[in-house]
């Protein structure tokens, strides 16, 4: 049970206010009060995850340059995949699990993250110059990042170690599989 946390930004942002009068620091909220300031309980858990996963976006689309050549754009996006993953190992657990959740699923449909959208858009342009296999877009999104989520969560489970070449090694293998 949720007894006191800080929530300034948090219950600002559904229209309340954290603070009362001069009072300055973070301000102890009940779970009564939670619940009055939030529309679901699922909002708070779809906040978190929407927050994860624009941390994520930001972690690796930091020095992302579209106008390198497509495939070190694939490298560069599956390279930081894993390396925000071995970075932050509760938020990337969290996230794939969250991910799963319906709720989550259907209201996360209509928000792309950046991430997502870059990945998107790589493919599109990997298409257009005729380097992919015939498949299907989403496929290749669920084969190229499902192996990039197994090599994270073997490392967390200490069943492989990643070090630069071994993460190097892996997303050209992907990219392997992938190309014509």
């Amino acid at each position: 049970m949720i007894n006191q946390v800080n929530t300034s930004g948090f219950l600002a942002s559904y229209g309340g206010s954290s603070r009362s009068g001069n009072s300055s620091g973070p301000i102890n909220v009940q779970q009564d009060s939670l619940d009055f300031f939030l529309r679901r309980k699922e909002d708070l858990v779809f906040c978190l995850f929407s927050e994860i996963k624009a941390a994520m976006s930001r972690h690796v689309l930091e020095g992302y340059d579209v106008t390198q050549p497509v495939v070190d754009r694939v490298l560069y996006l599956l390279g930081g995949m894993v390396r925000y993953g071995i970075e932050h190992p509760r938020e990337f657990l969290l996230m794939d699990q969250l991910a799963l959740v319906p709720f989550i699923h259907e209201r996360a449909k209509s928000d792309v993250p950046a991430l997502v959208a870059a990945l998107k858009q790589v493919l599109i342009d990997a298409t257009q110059q005729h380097l992919l296999k015939a498949m299907p877009p989403g496929v290749i999104l669920a084969l190229i990042s499902g192996a990039m989520d197994a090599l994270v969560e073997a490392h967390m489970r200490q069943q492989i170690h990643l070090d630069q070449a071994t993460i190097e090694q892996a997303m050209l293998a992907c990219w392997d599989a992938i190309k014509r």
